[in-house]
């Protein structure tokens, strides 16, 4: 990352240029470059947005089947960064967000700012107000074609009584 004399933010390569204090985020654009991750090994091929999680016995990830999953991460599409070094010439070797922004998949509406966690489907829910719950991240607009942009960081989420 480098900060330039003029204001330019360069990450990777891609230019952020604002004259405002605002960043404007669409419903459906693609957050491909915004995200860290680290490659993992994973059962299976899998789509970027695809949450997974560590498989219970082996030593792999996999398609996240547990709702509100305590451990659940992302599949990324293209990384601004992969720790570790570069990208593997394999299908079962895929980039797993760590933090950033990224598009999830959801098969439910989900509303800007609205914290969400694992479906059980591979996929990201909203938190309910009166649960408690292992927060992927907050979503940054609504679910547009099945997917929503959220920046991912996990937290827990506790309901006030």
């Amino acid at each position: 990352m480098e900060v330039k004399s003029n204001g330019d933010l360069v990450i990777a390569g891609s230019q952020i240029g604002t004259s405002s204090s605002n960043y404007s985020i669409k419903s459906g654009q693609s957050f491909d470059g915004f995200d860290f991750a680290e490659i993992f090994e994973c059962d299976m091929p899998y789509d970027a947005g695809t949450v997974v999680c560590p498989h219970e016995i082996l030593d792999v990830m996999t398609l996240c089947t547990h709702e509100n999953c305590f451990a659940a991460s992302v599949i990324s599409g293209n990384p601004a960064f992969i720790f570790g070094g570069a990208y593997p010439e394999s299908d079962l070797l895929l980039p797993v967000t760590l933090v950033g922004r990224i598009n999830v998949k959801t098969s439910v509406p989900i509303a800007k700012r609205t914290m969400v966690v694992s479906d059980g489907k591979g996929g990201v829910l909203p938190v309910n107000k009166q649960e408690n719950g292992y927060v992927i991240g907050i979503a940054l607009n609504e679910a547009v074609s099945g997917q929503v942009g959220i920046l991912l960081r996990s937290m827990r989420a506790e309901s006030k009584p």
